[in-house]
């Protein structure tokens, strides 16, 4: 192929791209030792072009006897080789970033694949069912305007400019399968999320639905945590919520001597503390606990609490009671109003409580 290419208005970057978008992978080499290579092949065809000019001219001009000048000649066509190196290739998530760069789209993969089974036991809601309720001639029918939502995709692009105020907002455009979203992320989610916002990252995100004028459905951004996290931390953020001490009583339907009890973990234990940095709570949450309440300790739904609060991290205090052991469990959160509406909805409000 560069044979053919050369001297045709073809150069290095042009090759390097056509690699990095798979254009030679059918040849059987890795991508990345194409690249390597590239430049030192297209070099020595130059020269070899320049070399079989220099002889032609000398049958033409008298022949040069020289040692080595006709063989070097006759030899050109037959070079049809060059060593290629046996080097590491491009990891799969560099590869699917070089493909997005140069063609506008992933061909060998998706960076969501790695994640479609966390994403499906977390519950989190494809772009394209509320941007598709929203088109809908009969208008929305599921989802609503102001209603908070759990999505996941990659960001394809991002950019922040400063407002009247003088703080920052951000502008970021999320994609997953089905289809892409616009995400809006004021100073308070870019203090507690903002190292997280870069294009290809892969990310979980918890917000508000909102939909102005003719606009498409945006989402106003709460919390935005990478998906790498969510693998890595489900066993961990359930395991978080550790045994206190067992009690017999709770608030409202909650006996209340464990409302009064501040022990939130066992003799020995310390209460988990957040990887990330964390945002202070709301004032209107200062100094207040949360409590809910699950049937048993056993309840796969303490699994998915352990999920969503990898999307709150905080030092507030979260007690859980089991009604049959008549046990509380203790770990830490963010006390928001987007965790109450998680907790509401999984729970239901009658065993989701905040004094």
């Amino acid at each position: 192929f560069l044979r053919r290419m050369n001297g045709k208005d073809f150069n290095r970057r042009a090759v390097e791209n056509l690699i990095r978008a798979g254009g030679f992978d059918s040849m059987g080499f890795r991508r990345k030792a194409l690249v390597t290579a590239a430049p030192a092949m297209m070099d020595s065809i130059s020269r070899e072009t320049r070399d079989n000019i220099a002889g032609q001219m000398d049958l033409f001009g008298g022949w040069d006897d020289s040692p080595g000048t006709a063989a070097k000649a006759a030899d050109f066509q037959g070079r049809d080789s060059f060593p290629i190196p046996d080097i590491e290739d491009y990891s799969p998530r560099e590869r699917m970033a070089m493909e997005k760069e140069m063609t506008g789209l992933y061909l060998s993969g998706h960076p969501m694949d790695e994640y479609r089974a966390a994403v499906r036991k977390i519950g989190a809601i494809p772009v394209g069912a509320i941007l598709n309720d929203f088109a809908s001639e009969t208008g929305p029918q599921t989802y609503a305007d102001n209603q908070y939502v759990t999505v996941a995709g990659v960001i394809a692009s991002h950019r922040t400019r400063t407002t009247k105020n003088n703080s920052l907002m951000c502008y970021a455009q999320l994609e997953d399968d089905s289809g892409s979203m616009e995400l809006i992320l004021f100073q308070r989610a870019l203090d507690q999320c903002g190292p997280y916002v870069a294009d290809n990252q892969a990310v979980l995100v918890r917000g508000r639905i909102s939909v102005r004028d003719e606009k498409e459905a945006q989402l106003m951004v709460d919390t935005l945590r990478p998906l790498s996290d969510l693998l890595s931390s489900p066993a961990a953020a359930a395991d978080s919520i550790v045994p206190a001490s067992a009690v017999s009583a709770a608030p409202v339907g909650i006996p209340a001597e464990a409302a009064s009890d501040p022990v939130l973990s066992g003799p020995g234990q310390e209460a988990p503390v957040p990887p990330v940095s964390v945002q202070p709570a709301p004032a209107s949450f200062a100094g207040k606990k949360l409590w809910i309440r699950v049937p048993t300790e056993e309840d796969p739904v303490l699994k998915r609490i352990g999920l969503i609060l990898t999307m709150f991290p905080g030092y507030d205090s979260l007690n859980i009671w089991c009604e049959k052991e008549k046990k509380r469990l203790g770990t830490r959160c963010l006390l928001h109003e987007g965790l109450l509406l998680e907790l509401n909805e999984l729970l239901g409000a009658e065993n989701v409580v905040l004094k």
